[in-house]
């Protein structure tokens, strides 16, 4: 994305959730970060339960995320006490 500005977390997901397609149908493993940058533009959405489970697959596909991870998801569980 030269110009994320103009890219819309509506417009990175679809083209984010299109490399997932591709990368599956070639057997091919996906960057670091990758799962965490979707579950943040799901966020933007407002889509919390999808954003939830890419964080989780980044930690599990990158141990060395999960601290960030564990933060992120740590706040969907201190919002859902709050309730």
């Amino acid at each position: 994305y030269q110009t994320p500005g103009k890219a819309t977390p509506e417009m990175q997901v679809l083209k984010l959730e299109e490399d997932i397609e591709k990368a599956r149908s070639k057997n091919k493993p996906l960057p670091p970060g990758f799962f965490a940058h979707l579950g943040y533009q799901y966020l933007q959405m407002g889509r919390t339960e999808d954003a939830k489970v890419s964080f989780e697959s980044e930690k599990r596909q990158f141990p060395e995320s999960a601290v960030l991870m564990d933060r992120f998801l740590k706040k969907f569980k201190t919002k859902a006490k709050k309730k």
